[in-house]
């Protein structure tokens, strides 16, 4: 009975440390697709750089990456991470209402990827 006791919790205390372990990764990978979102936005209004559709499918990648991570702890942050990155695929074809209705404005994932930092792990 004991050495199942033992086994049940090294379970969970593996089992932790895998969604630990995975939460950091989608935090990180969210991390990364926001700060080069903003870096590209912020050259393209202060500077005044024109669109780089290469930059564009870059990031369109990295919010897919993050969107993957996301799942397991956000299916619904998941959703909008994906919708990110179909958004940076083409974001000529969309609004600024489609936008704001699907979650998608960068104030917005900031804000929420602040809470997520200072969320109990």
């Amino acid at each position: 009975m004991i050495a199942g006791l033992t086994e049940l919790l090294k379970y969970f205390r593996d089992e932790r440390h895998y969604r630990s372990k995975n939460r950091k990764e989608a935090l990180i990978a969210i991390q990364n697709a926001l700060q080069k979102t903003q870096q590209y936005i912020s050259l393209r209004d202060n500077q005044n750089k024109p669109r780089d559709t290469t930059i564009e499918h870059e990031l369109s990648t990295l919010w897919s990456t993050a969107a993957i991570h996301a799942r397991e702890f956000s299916p619904d942050f998941a959703q909008r991470l994906h919708l990110k990155g179909n958004f940076w695929l083409n974001p000529e074809e969309w609004e600024f209402d489609e936008i704001y209705d699907a979650g998608i404005k960068i104030e917005r994932i900031n804000m929420e990827v602040n809470d997520l930092l200072i969320a109990n792990p």
